[in-house]
């Protein structure tokens, strides 16, 4: 027991570590990948939305006379 069980703590930690910064880092991915899309519907394609809005909202018909 002259250093054996030092070593595997410290191998233990590291592979902890490694885990958890994979894991940080797969959860970054995935938050910036729904907020870019979040920007990409609500800036970039603003105008399309809204005129499908319009057009679900407003509808002509005509009266009979």
């Amino acid at each position: 027991m002259i250093g054996g069980g030092h070593d595997s703590g410290i191998k233990k930690s590291n592979t902890i570590n490694r885990r958890m910064f994979f894991f940080a880092a797969a959860k970054a991915v995935v938050f910036f990948g729904i907020v870019g899309r979040l920007f990409s519907l609500q800036i970039s394609e603003n105008k399309k939305y809204l005129t499908l809005s319009d057009k679900n909202r407003l509808r002509e018909a005509r009266l009979p006379l």
